[in-house]
């Protein structure tokens, strides 16, 4: 069995990525988040939209709460 190209915890599960996606943009339309309302780690550091995700890297995502 191969491994998949990221691992993305979210939601208290992990969720394996099998698709290549270039960036973290291109990972939250994989998975349907919008970007405006999560935020994505890779080792403790906040990624923006055009970072790079890279094969084997394990991503956290973080479900971003706005109350007016």
């Amino acid at each position: 069995m191969s491994q998949p190209y990221v691992e993305v915890e979210f939601r208290n599960r992990v969720i394996p990525v099998d698709k290549r996606v270039r960036r973290v943009l291109d990972l939250l339309r994989h998975l349907n988040l919008n970007p405006e309302e999560v935020l994505v780690f890779r080792n403790e550091e906040v990624l923006t939209e055009d970072e790079p995700v890279r094969q084997g890297d394990r991503l956290f995502i973080l479900e971003v709460v706005s109350r007016g």
